[in-house]
């Protein structure tokens, strides 16, 4: 029975998590949409395209960031991780970047946009 209070806590401190990022992460998903579309529809200054790529890595780094903490948490983190296998690829893209033949962050950033879905698909 005492082993069973530990995962019990884990699962918990999972579920507080969750709800406290959902709105959080979701927000920062939405933020996603003018960041995919702007380059796309305007020209842009590079000031401003600079500015676009360093809010689309703080937002990486805040996805990093959830799901390395809810991973810390889950009570059996291999099964979260295949689970939630989008937001591991999410994650792991820009570090194959050294691997890329083109320019990849137009494609992270539509990858982004898959988990805007995910988020909506949630709702």
């Amino acid at each position: 029975m005492s082993s069973r209070i530990p995962l019990q806590r884990s699962e918990e401190a999972l579920d507080r998590f969750t709800r406290a990022t959902e709105l959080p992460m979701l927000l920062l998903a939405l933020a996603m949409i003018p960041l995919l579309v702007a380059p796309q529809l305007l020209e842009l200054s590079e000031g401003i395209d600079r500015t676009i790529v360093a809010v689309d890595w703080f937002i990486w780094a805040a996805f990093a960031f959830e799901l390395g903490t809810k991973t810390y948490l889950a009570p059996a983190r291999r099964r979260f991780l295949t689970r939630h296998w989008y937001d591991v690829l999410l994650v792991l893209v820009p570090f194959l970047r050294p691997l890329r033949v083109v320019r990849s962050a137009r494609a992270l950033r539509l990858l982004r946009a898959v988990r805007l879905l995910a988020f909506a698909s949630r709702l």
